[in-house]
């Protein structure tokens, strides 16, 4: 699969990108809608994520992984560590915005939304007790339920531990799109976050997939190990044994290791096991419950049983269950054990047949003895309205440690106490955890009847109605649902949940009670359902609102005690906060209805709520600005804007936006937004965007400077951004609220300023743009992640064309008389002057200088490499230039290519080598000429071919120092003004030109050694940096210098993201730790000139070795200090 894949292993580990080579596939028809597969681990080794399944929808659809991590290190306890298991989804354009929704989750499983790597859903497991090693495990999943009018289908993830007989169920989820398969499979042994440094191993056992309703072996692996010459190491081990039926796998990437299979090939190995695959039986066991037209059924599992896969109830009348059912209804629910149903008529007696599916579609059909009568929970009649007030007294609790069970809580002193509209957890405000809350009240029920209730809680909690506990799911665990069904009689019966959270992380679900009634749909408890004896000493409280449209002004009035903070909400979403009287607070309305309504906070730890007003609302935005939606389709929100100025309330991401075509310039001032106060997340954003088009997660294309809540004012993401935060990681100044985009050509600009009269740039990005690009407000809001709802109001809005003049490239010559130095092998150095060259040649720790012979003719040098024992020189000569080779150090030369031209200006010579030896063969030489084309030497330059590119005046060409058969190529054109990047992936056969910009001269490429598309090129402007092979590049701005050169730059090799530079003018050695974005002064200036190239030992990264106008430098101390080693004559 050639896709980048990302992994979450469990909330605490690293993110990082899974590397190809550590992939094998499984062998499975397009469309199954069942796989399954055994797989046992070894041992757990550091760091290592086991993804075993990584899958397409069918036909359509987003993709997945799912699987096991694990992370130890030397002092873990390897006997009692238990790993965490994962499955998390990406999006996709058939989706149409909408998001994965988790549906159930095993108790040790945690699901979340917007998790970021660019996932709308997942599914975590924590310290799974039942994985250990050394131990089978079958793995299976199905998908189910394909809905062409819903749009949908469902997912459901099991697995057995074949030790303890056991099946469990880790998660459903419901995918947004009618898909009714699978497509691929295979799996990984991902290193997250030690560079592969160990071998990580897995043994896998006998596969099925279900095709078009027929059972098939997944019995072929197959494992693609890439070419040597690759970033990275690809040590596989693979070993077939027990008589062919398990395969052993093991990966690294540390070389110190050996491998058994050979690089460069597929590697296929085929398992014996059985056709089919042998199901365990459906073990069950049931009751019904019986009242006059209603019927209650449940019904369990043995642990030892096959899975649940859906179940279908028949409701008779007679003994012989004979005949058309009274009532029937059959459901694909993995996940319930409980169902209660209204039947259409009244029956003197009730038999109930039970049929299970399980995951396999086996089926077995239960006839329940006959149903026992049950009498209703009786409660009191329904009181006069007089006598109850809306919403549940609570009492709120908060612990330094938290608790483990429900035993431990003590309300007899709580934090607070009062009145809440439902089991409204907001209560806690920020809070994520060691907190508890008591609810008591009344329930309203409507009619007699079977009922069945829902809990889902994140640790424990108990639902009590009438006196009587209905559901227990008491400890530590995930939101794992739990539903239990009681008969009801209409009127009032107490309710209570308590209910507490120990763990601190934030869950994008924590406490949910819902009903179902009959046949009705499952339910969230109405508010209206749920009540309290009216009190004397608890007052009461109303919601006042004023003003018309989409604007409103909120008051609360009490009827009694001192207030002390009223918080407003739409919803469940907090929209303002008042703490001082009079307590008022502008609201802006979403589109659509609102739900008004207050929590008046008073006498100190006191709370109350008011009810609620439902106010419909429709916002609108001034002709000619189109709103985009960027998200999640369905949120509240609302935009309105008249003339120049917009307000925006409400979830999701939205851009509104014009198109224009040329260069423009777009402006707007961030007059308000809402503050960490509200909670609303940290990473919500108001500010200004440019787009090359709609696409919906091409983030590379957009270019963005905004203010956000908690991290400040920042722009697009100028990093590779596998977590999809969309965020520099420069914040710029967060005073500045005048903000502005300016596009010249394919290069775009923010810039930002206090005052509209002082600009200060925060960011370039260079993005190839179509004829009309896509600029206007962006306001983002991620669901779920805060309390309150974000808000934001931009005006001085202005988009209007603008003609700016580009930067000229600069022509850089230092006064001295050196021009550059040639690196041609660890013992040997060229040193070219404005006339002449030396040869530097190391000896002892000491430099010994050899004058070097100049072909005839020949006054200067361009570049020189070294091939085997053949010297390459490149010089501009009265016939525009030539390619010359000696064999034995100079003496003497011969013409090797009289095709190649030289620029013979002395400026031109500031740049990066013009002759590239391939390190890893060094019979491949790749030359780049002035305008005669690029030319490649496939035997160590004794013969030449041109492989295209005239016209183009090249300033460098560099092969990869990693990747076989890649090599990339600068040219940096006066004349047109105009800057050029080629990338070739075949060894020079193909060039692809990635890149162009105006008035920056392309100088030096760097390679970098974790990623073959993360690209760095130094310029007469500074550096840019891209991490998608320079389809886009983004200018850094920050530390190193933007208007001074760097030829003197290198990184440390493999798994590293060090870099060291020092600018031309020599001032200041500067490094950055994280791919060249972010620099930072070393050492100050030291006296030796202009910087012309920087050496990185491989063998002691803390070695440099710089090459300057006054000599060879060297530092011990990763640039620190220096000592002059060689001067200059």
């Amino acid at each position: 699969m050639s896709k980048f894949i990302l992994s979450l292993c469990s909330l605490w580990l690293l993110l990082t990108l899974p590397v190809s080579a550590s992939w094998y596939g499984d062998e499975v028809k397009a469309g199954s809608d069942i796989i399954m597969v055994d797989l046992l681990y070894p041992y757990w080794p550091e760091s290592t994520y086991f993804s075993c399944w990584n899958l397409d929808m069918f036909p359509k659809g987003g993709y997945f992984y799912a699987g096991v991590a694990a992370n130890v290190n030397d002092n873990t306890n390897l006997e009692t560590y238990r790993p965490s298991t994962v499955w998390s989804f990406w999006p996709a354009p058939v989706y149409e915005g909408r998001q994965v929704r988790n549906v159930y989750v095993n108790p040790h499983v945690y699901a979340q939304q917007y998790v970021g790597e660019g996932a709308s859903g997942k599914a975590g497991g924590r310290d799974v007790p039942w994985i250990k090693t050394k131990q089978w495990y079958t793995m299976f999943i199905r998908t189910w339920g394909a809905d062409e009018a819903k749009k949908e289908c469902y997912a459901g993830w099991w697995m057995k531990d074949q030790a303890g007989n056991q099946w469990h169920h880790i998660a459903t989820f419901r995918i947004p799109y009618a898909a009714t398969g699978f497509k691929g499979n295979g799996g990984f042994l991902e290193d997250f976050g030690h560079g592969g440094r160990k071998q990580r191993e897995l043994w896998r056992g006998k596969g099925f997939y279900r095709h078009n309703g027929t059972w098939e072996k997944c019995d072929t692996v197959s494992i693609n190990v890439p070419k040597e010459g690759g970033m990275k190491y690809s040590g596989w081990t693979v070993h077939q044994t027990e008589n062919d039926s398990v395969l052993t796998m093991s990966y690294t990437e540390n070389r110190q290791f050996p491998r058994n299979l050979d690089p460069g090939r597929k590697h296929t190995f085929r398992l014996k096991q059985p056709d089919a695959p042998a199901m365990d039986a459906i073990m069950a066991e049931g009751k019904a419950r019986h009242n006059g037209g209603q019927v209650i059924v449940d019904w369990s599992l043995k642990d030892t049983s096959s899975p649940q896969f859906a179940y279908k109830i028949e409701v008779f009348d007679n003994p012989q269950y004979s005949g058309t059912p009274v009532h029937a209804v059959e459901e694909q629910i993995p996940h319930v054990r409980t169902r209660a149903l209204s039947l259409p008529r009244d029956i003197s007696q009730c038999f109930v047949k039970l049929t299970i599916t399980d995951i396999f579609d086996q089926k077995k059909t239960l006839e329940l003895a006959r149903a026992e009568t049950e009498t209703p929970m009786k409660g009191k009649g329904l009181p006069g309205k007089h006598d109850l007030s809306p919403g549940l007294e609570y009492k709120y609790l908060e612990s330094k440690d938290g608790w483990s069970k429900l035993s431990e809580l003590d309300f007899s002193k709580p934090t607070r106490t009062g009145v809440s509209r439902g089991f409204d957890t907001a209560l806690r405000g920020a809070r994520e955890g060691r907190f508890a809350f008591d609810y008591e009240g009344l329930l309203i029920v409507p009619q007699s009847g079977a009922y069945t209730f829902a809990l889902q809680s994140c640790d424990g909690s108990r639902l009590d109605i009438g006196g009587k506990t209905v559901i227990d799911n008491n400890g530590l665990h995930s939101t794992s649902e739990k539903r239990a069904s009681v008969f009801l009689e209409k009127g009032t019966l107490p309710i209570r949940l308590t209910y507490f959270k120990k763990k601190p992380e934030h869950e994008f679900t924590v406490a949910w009670v819902g009903w179902q009634y009959g046949n009705q749909p499952l339910e969230a408890i109405p508010s209206s359902n749920l009540m309290r004896p009216k009190r004397a000493d608890i007052p009461e409280a109303r919601l006042d609102m004023t003003g018309q449209g989409f604007e409103r002004m909120l008051k609360t009035v009490l009827s009694s005690g001192r207030i002390n903070k009223v918080e407003y909400y739409n919803g469940s979403k907090l929209v303002s906060s008042s703490e001082s009287a009079p307590f008022t607070a502008p609201l802006m309305l979403f589109n659509g209805e609102n739900k008004v309504w207050a929590r008046v906070f008073y006498n100190g730890n006191h709370t109350v709520d008011t009810l609620v007003l439902t106010i419909p609302s429709q916002s609108r935005v001034a002709p000619g600005w189109d709103i985009m939606l960027r998200g999640e389709p369905g949120l509240p929100y609302a935009i309105s804007g008249t003339g120049n100025a917009f307000r925006f309330v409400g979830e999701g991401e939205y851009l509104v936006n014009k198109k224009i075509k040329g260069d423009f310039m777009l402006t707007a001032h961030i007059s308000s937004f809402s503050d960490k106060s509200l909670d609303p997340g940290d990473d919500c954003w108001v500010g200004i965007m440019v787009r090359k088009d709609a696409g919906a997660t091409n983030y590379d294309d957009e270019i963005a400077v905004f203010h956000t809540v908690g991290r400040g004012l920042r722009c697009s993401a100028d990093f590779s951004d596998y977590g999809t935060g969309r965020q520099s990681t420069f914040g710029l100044n967060k005073e500045h609220r005048w903000v502005r985009i300016v596009q010249r050509g394919n290069e775009f600009t923010c810039l930002t300023s206090p005052d509209m009269k002082k600009w200060e740039i925060g960011m370039q990005r260079i993005i190839p743009m179509k004829e009309e690009a896509i600029a206007g407000i962006t306001f983002r809001t991620i669901p779920g992640k805060g309390k309150g709802v974000f808000s934001a109001v931009v005006d001085g809005v202005t988009l209007k064309p603008a003609k700016l003049q580009p930067h000229k490239i600069a022509a850089p010559m230092p006064a001295g008389k050196i021009v550059g130095y040639s690196l041609l092998s660890p013992e040997l150095t060229a040193v070219r002057y404005r006339t002449g060259a030396d040869l530097l040649e190391h000896k002892n720790g000491a430099y010994v200088r050899k004058p070097l012979s100049l072909p005839r003719g020949v006054k200067s040098v361009r570049s020189m490499a070294l091939s085997g024992n053949r010297l390459l020189l490149l010089a501009p000569t009265s016939q525009g230039g030539a390619l010359f080779s000696s064999t034995d150090m100079g003496k003497t030369w011969t013409v090797a290519n009289p095709e190649v031209k030289v620029d013979p200006s002395p400026a031109s010579f500031i740049a990066g080598e013009l002759i590239s030896v391939n390190p890893r063969n060094p019979q491949e030489i790749i030359v780049g000429s002035d305008r005669a084309g690029l030319f490649m030497s496939t035997d160590g330059g004794a013969t030449w071919k041109n492989t295209g590119l005239e016209g183009e005046p090249f300033t460098n060409v560099a092969f990869h120092t990693m990747v076989q058969g890649r090599m990339a190529a600068l040219s940096a054109d006066r004349k047109t003004n105009m800057s050029k990047i080629f990338v070739s992936t075949n060894n020079g056969k193909k060039w692809d030109r990635k890149n162009e910009v105006q008035g920056a001269g392309f100088l030096k490429i760097v390679f970098d050694t974790r990623a073959a598309d993360q690209l760095y090129v130094f310029s007469t402007l500074g550096v840019y940096t891209s991490f998608n092979d320079c389809r886009t590049m983004n200018r850094v701005m920050q530390g190193l210098s933007v208007s001074q050169p760097t030829l003197a730059i290198d990184r440390r090799r493999l798994d590293d993201t060090f870099m060291l530079a020092v600018p031309l003018d020599g001032k200041g050695v500067y490094s950055s730790e994280r791919n060249a974005r972010n620099w930072k002064k070393r050492a100050d200036k030291e006296d030796w000139g202009a910087a012309f190239n920087l050496l990185i030992d491989t063998a002691d990264n803390k070695h440099i070795t710089l090459y300057a106008e006054k000599g060879i430098y060297e530092s011990t101390d990763e640039g620190k200090t220096w000592k002059q080693v060689h001067a200059s004559r």
